[in-house]
């Protein structure tokens, strides 16, 4: 069958079958059997190959892999496209149902032994049960490094079942470290918290994020912080999950799900091998999850990456949170006017060894981690400060662009968390994007604090929209970048409403934010309306050239954020966030 150039069709459907032929009238039913069929005939493409996701939810039991037997070939493309007018849904979530009365507020369900750190109950981020309740935090009376104990106030902890499944959340100025408490001990009016080691390994040691008195803090994951409308916990030992219904929720036809696979689509090619010429259009990806912090807390250190180990001397080694769609080693690969909600750390991830991917005209919403990733952030078994330059440099992101997509609400449960970070990259376009509900930095550009030569160069960040960044931490921005990038640009970019957060430590915030080691930027034509004083912060920079004054702030305006083929997304993004409140 030839549509429009296309030489071959083929169709999925969640109610198809996997031994049919994967016809229209006849699909496949996964993904991965749409794969396979696309390999088998791939082998004499004559022209692009398509495969239709009719509407509906695929739930997903494992991650969908692709490498450069996916590839399009002599200039023609594999695609997977949503079918015309339908919405298809790769979910890694698991449904859960059966709810009872279990108290005056309480309805309880039985989730077995399944662990998961997010709950969706009809479409809506529930709240994991914490104390103060969402929105408050208490404040930390002083770090105790030398005995690795926190101090509080003796009225903020109790003598809680199964203590040491209750997290801590701390909050350190750029970042947030979440800790498994091991137990307390009470002199007067103050609780001494002893934390589990892995944790406790780390946070005591690593000189950054600085300690300081009255960090806000709150804990999490313990029955006795159920109190409020929203809340879930799920018991570790007999598998009961509890939930306080939100108002007009009816717990006998609640659509329940809990997440569970941390990445839905493996894009993933070698630099010998890489993937190409793979398209994702019109696809929702849901329901993600991640497993570590339940066993080893999760101390971010910046831009979402967490430690992996730190010494006094801050030496300190990180690791990359997974995404819920990946992408190594490949060329153009392009995901374009997908769905990215409900995902439990990174949304998408173009990790390294990527030319000319691309991801435009997507929506990434409700989002615990970092939104969009590009680019390595450090030699995982380098120390952070040592700049990236690998000998094989195919290894380094190049040409890639994020262009026209809507980022809201990412950060939810990681604070430190970027709208768009990207780490050593070359080349790079960041353009027309619009980001906005940030705790931490909108968009993120390099890695290192060294002001020595490395893999970055070239980079643009042009014409974004960026409002209500750092609602939450400090020592960032709506624009923030690190390390030497010669031959780079910032301009043309709207920046509002930042006002600094009452939780929010000293630290410097502002519109564009260049901080330690950042050399070879022009900013110019740059437009931004906050109420704190500083339109660029500059932090032991080397050269950069600032013009930084708009001569026509209205045209600033009116050229930021998405282009006019893209714009009809705000409203698709206004009408789900509306949703999602209601």
């Amino acid at each position: 069958m030839t549509i429009r150039g296309v030489r071959m069709l083929f169709y999925i459907a969640p109610n198809g079958n996997d031994g049919g032929p994967g016809t229209e009238e006849s699909p496949f039913r996964t993904l991965a059997r749409a794969r396979d069929a696309v390999r088998e005939c791939k082998r004499s493409m004559i022209g692009d190959i398509v495969v239709y996701l009719r509407g509906g939810v695929y739930r997903m039991a494992e991650t969908a892999m692709f490498d450069d037997r996916d590839s399009g070939t002599d200039g023609h493309r594999v695609t997977y496209r949503a079918y015309p007018g339908e919405t298809p849904v790769l979910s890694g979530g698991v449904e859960l149902g059966g709810w009872s009365k279990a108290g005056q507020l309480l309805y309880k369900c039985d989730a077995g032994t399944l662990r998961f750190r997010q709950l969706y109950v009809n479409g809506e981020r529930a709240i994991r049960a914490r104390t103060p309740n969402k929105g408050n935090y208490f404040r930390l009376l002083r770090w105790d490094r030398d005995n690795r104990e926190i101090v509080i106030d003796r009225s903020q902890i109790g003598d809680w079942p199964h203590l040491d499944q209750v997290e801590m959340v701390v909050q350190q100025y750029w970042a947030e470290s979440t800790v498994r408490l091991a137990g307390f001990t009470v002199h007067g009016n103050e609780a001494r918290v002893k934390l589990q080691e892995t944790e406790a390994d780390i946070l005591f040691v690593r000189p950054h994020p600085p300690h300081a008195q009255g960090q806000p803090f709150h804990f999490e994951n313990a029955l006795a912080f159920a109190d409020a409308e929203g809340e879930w916990y799920k018991a570790a030992d007999s598998g009961d999950l509890y939930y306080i219904p939100r108002a007009g929720e009816d717990m006998a036809t609640a659509e329940t799900v809990a997440p569970m696979l941390e990445t839905l689509v493996s894009v993933a090619g070698t630099p010998d091998r890489p993937v190409r010429d793979l398209v994702f259009e019109g696809i929702t990806f849901m329901h993600t999850g991640w497993q570590r912090p339940n066993e080893c807390g999760n101390l971010t250190l910046q831009a979402g990456q967490y430690n992996l180990f730190a010494d006094a001397n801050d030496n300190q080694r990180v690791g990359r949170p997974p995404a819920g769609a990946y992408v190594a080693c490949a060329q153009r690969v392009r995901f374009e006017r997908c769905e990215f909600r409900h995902m439990g750390a990174t949304a998408l991830d173009f990790h390294y060894g990527t030319s000319g991917c691309e991801a435009e005209g997507n929506i990434v919403a409700d989002v615990s981690g970092n939104g969009i990733s590009l680019g390595k952030f450090n030699d995982p078994e380098g120390n952070i400060g040592d700049a990236y330059n690998p000998s094989d440099l195919r290894e380094v992101s190049t040409g890639d662009r994020i262009a026209n997509n809507v980022v809201r609400r990412v950060g939810l449960d990681y604070y430190g968390s970027i709208g768009i970070a990207a780490g050593y990259v070359k080349n790079a376009v960041i353009e027309h994007n619009d980001l906005a509900d940030l705790p931490y930095t909108g968009i993120s550009l390099g890695w290192g604090w060294l002001h020595t030569d490395s893999a970055s160069s070239c980079n643009r960040i042009v014409r974004n929209r960026i409002a209500f960044s750092m609602t939450q931490l400090c020592d960032g921005a709506g624009i923030y970048t690190l390390s030497k990038q010669p031959g780079s640009e910032i301009s043309g970019n709207l920046v509002t409403d930042i006002k600094r957060s009452e939780w929010a430590g000293s630290f410097p915030i502002s519109a564009i934010y260049l901080d330690e080691g950042s050399e070879g930027f022009r900013i110019f034509n740059n437009y931004s309306r906050y109420s704190t004083p500083e339109d660029v912060h500059l932090h032991r920079t080397g050269d950069n050239v600032i013009a930084n004054y708009a001569a026509s702030p209205d045209r600033v305006a009116a050229e930021a954020g998405l282009t006019e083929a893209y714009r009809d997304l705000l409203e698709h993004a206004a009408a789900a966030g509306r949703e999602a409140e209601a």
